[in-house]
């Protein structure tokens, strides 16, 4: 780590004990009169949960490498109008600063982050992830709400029709939140995802051979990973809701509300919304694929065939 980067305003700390804080290191100092080995500088950055660093801070670049314990990201000297925008690549989440002369640069960042703070305002980092995997989904028409009147199959049909490199963009970056959050949003979503990977070898034999069994490892693989998500979806909702005696009613169809964690206390409305909302779609969704599964694997589906060529004329 060069001189540049180690003392260019870097603000860490790990959030232990005031003992053991780093935050008033590399703070103003002249690298030349106070004298700290490289690698306790990188020894201290990658402990930090805490980091405040300057725009043009090379440490930027290198976020997920350099600081994998890293939950609270402030950035320094922001334009006004500059702005840090979120989406995701093969590589992960990151963001990208709109309007500056860097605008092409991607910043990845660490699964431990949960907000960012910039020009005086905190994002949350978790709603924007949730917000890139909607983004992406859009263009095969969105995660939606289930209901009593929703087709499981034309559903999921419609997702697998993503792109190959589109659902392995959500597969990835689901499963990494899946694994590190507490929102069970990101285990829905994944569970969605993990169904339409399971429709594409239906799919794509049925277009190369006119013909497709449904009863295949690859598909019964999705359909159990997806139906083990949902149920851990469902135990951590439950869990959240039971303290406050507000489990909904099975008859009920609350609607998806991914953000709603974040507008409100424990008890309040939103939170009944968001955990009450969480419930119920992993239940429908459990249900759907449960059934689904069950008649594959009795072969009780029969294959699915194209209708033959009509005559020519």
């Amino acid at each position: 780590m060069s001189d540049k980067l180690s003392w260019q305003n870097i603000q860490a700390s790990d959030n232990s004990s005031p003992k053991n804080s780093f935050a008033n290191i590399f703070i103003n100092q002249d690298a030349k009169s106070v004298n700290i080995p490289d690698t306790k500088i990188k020894e201290s950055i990658n402990k930090a949960q805490n980091l405040t660093l300057n725009l043009d801070n090379p440490l930027i670049n290198n976020l997920s490498k350099d600081c994998p314990n890293l939950t609270e990201l402030t950035i320094n000297n922001l334009p006004a109008n500059v702005h840090l925008r979120f989406w995701a690549d093969a590589n992960g989440y990151f963001f990208w600063l709109q309007n500056s002369a860097n605008e092409n640069n991607r910043y990845y960042f660490p699964s431990s982050l949960k907000s960012i703070n910039v020009n005086g305002q905190s994002l949350n980092v978790e709603a924007q992830k949730i917000n890139v995997n909607e983004g992406i989904m859009r263009a095969a028409g969105g995660f939606g709400d289930f209901t009593k009147a929703t087709s499981a199959i034309d559903y999921f049909t419609r997702m697998s029709r993503l792109s190959d490199k589109a659902l392995a963009i959500e597969q990835k970056t689901l499963l990494q939140s899946a694994q590190t959050s507490d929102n069970p949003y990101f285990k829905i979503y994944l569970s969605d995802v993990d169904v339409a990977l399971a429709m594409k070898p239906i799919i794509n034999e049925v277009l190369t051979s006119g013909r497709a069994n449904l009863n295949n490892p690859q598909t019964l693989q999705y359909l159990n990973s997806a139906i083990s998500l949902l149920q851990k979806a469902e135990t951590e909702s439950i869990a959240s809701l039971k303290p406050y005696g507000e489990l909904p009613p099975q008859n009920t169809n609350l609607p998806l509300d991914p953000y709603g964690i974040y507008n409100g206390m424990a008890g309040s409305p939103y939170y009944y919304g968001f955990w009450g909302g969480s419930l119920n779609q992993a239940r429908c969704r459990e249900v759907a694929l449960t059934f689904l599964r069950n008649l594959i694997q009795v072969n009780a589906l029969p294959p699915i065939e194209l209708p033959p060529a009509l005559p020519p004329g």
